[in-house]
């Protein structure tokens, strides 16, 4: 189960992407070629690009990939015994477990308040493109989460840093 999940958080944003990139091709070729364009090509790629964002912050979560501001997190690490960076590293990650907590919540909700709404174009109901806020912030989560199970078991820190396979 955790082999697939894997491949499916590492190749569906790169297969959303080349929709996107085929959506748009498609979308220039017939304005050059024939004169007229698409309505839904604009609103499909525009909902995928959120689709891509939130989906593939699992997969860059993954390879530890993400932006970080470490400055402060390193000049105060550097001066903690082993247990206080332990716990200084346990309590970054429950924010970011709280965080996502929070966004799957509220994700879901916005999701929920605009299923009875539907896309101008594709005419598809706003919940699917809506719900990948609370499906990207759970494949997050559950890397924090494995990450925390991770410095449980081995009490190293460096080890967990490395990013979770």
């Amino acid at each position: 189960m955790r082999k697939v999940y894997g491949y499916i958080e590492e190749y569906l944003p790169s297969v959303i992407f080349v929709v996107i990139a085929a959506v748009m091709i498609l979308q220039v070729l017939l304005r050059l070629i024939f004169g007229f364009s698409l309505p839904w090509t604009v609103e499909l790629s525009m909902f995928l690009n959120v689709w891509l964002t939130f989906v593939g912050i699992a997969y860059i979560r993954r390879i530890n990939s993400h932006i970080k501001i470490e400055m402060f997190f390193a000049y105060i690490n550097e001066r903690l015994p082993k247990w206080g960076q332990i716990a200084l590293y346990v309590c970054k990650k429950l924010m970011n477990v709280s965080l996502m907590i929070l966004l799957v919540r509220f994700g879901y909700e916005l999701a929920s308040r605009t299923s009875n709404l539907v896309s101008p174009a594709m005419q598809i109901s706003m919940f699917w493109w809506y719900i990948c806020v609370s499906l990207g912030s759970l494949g997050y989560l559950f890397r924090e989460v494995q990450d925390i199970v991770l410095l449980a078991r081995k009490k190293d820190i460096k080890a967990v840093e490395g990013g979770a396979e």
